[in-house]
């Protein structure tokens, strides 16, 4: 097992990450501005069960597989590149469609749950984040690697839950005033809808 000062280093560094400006946090933002917290949080959750994805993955060698194989990552990035291209279209549909009346349709927490694991597993980045931090902080004296590599992924998975959860809670504050505001809450998900294909074309161009 991992020791004391192990995890609250850990936890410490994974912290800095995740407060970091970077793509999910950025998209937890988008989604919670845009849609209000309950849109924020389930993202998160969907970015949370992605962390602990990643996690199963180094600890069975899988990301190692990917992250070594140029066809696979190529693939990876061009899939995620692909999800944010969609989102960002059915982003400025639904906006042209429901321009008159922004709340018509409430999409279920699953939907946005969906958003934030798709959007985490098909960043081929964060695969290679989880390869090359998890083992910097494993030893093997304290015990058997993979154990220790869940238990640090689990500490990663908490703090992007109270990181994330936090950037959607504020954020969200700011949707629940633009209700009377319907003009800007347009123009919020409009750049919400730039953001996506910032995104994707960040993911497209990204390099090992």
């Amino acid at each position: 097992m991992i020791t004391l000062d192990t995890a609250l280093s850990f936890t410490l560094a994974t912290s800095i990450l995740a407060i970091a400006p970077g793509p999910d946090n950025i998209f937890v933002l988008t989604q919670s501005v845009a849609h209000g917290r309950r849109a924020g949080w389930f993202a998160t959750f969907g970015f949370a069960s992605g962390c602990l994805l990643h996690t199963a993955a180094v600890t069975l060698g899988v990301s190692a597989l990917i992250t070594a194989n140029p066809t696979a990552f190529t693939a990876l990035k061009i899939a995620g590149s692909v999800y944010l291209l969609y989102l960002a279209v059915r982003t400025f549909l639904g906006l042209r469609t429901h321009s008159s009346n922004l709340a018509v349709t409430t999409p279920s927490s699953g939907h946005y749950f969906r958003r934030g694991i798709i959007m985490n597993l098909t960043n081929p980045k964060v695969a290679v984040f989880f390869l090359a931090l998890l083992p910097q902080f494993t030893d093997p004296e304290q015990g058997a690697i993979p154990l220790q590599t869940i238990q640090l992924g689990s500490i990663f998975t908490l703090v992007t839950n109270v990181i994330f959860g936090g950037v959607a809670h504020l954020a969200g504050t700011i949707q629940a005033h633009l209700h009377t505001r319907p003009n800007i809450r347009r123009v919020v998900i409009a750049l919400a809808g730039l953001v996506y294909i910032t995104l994707a074309i960040r993911f497209l161009f990204e390099n090992h």
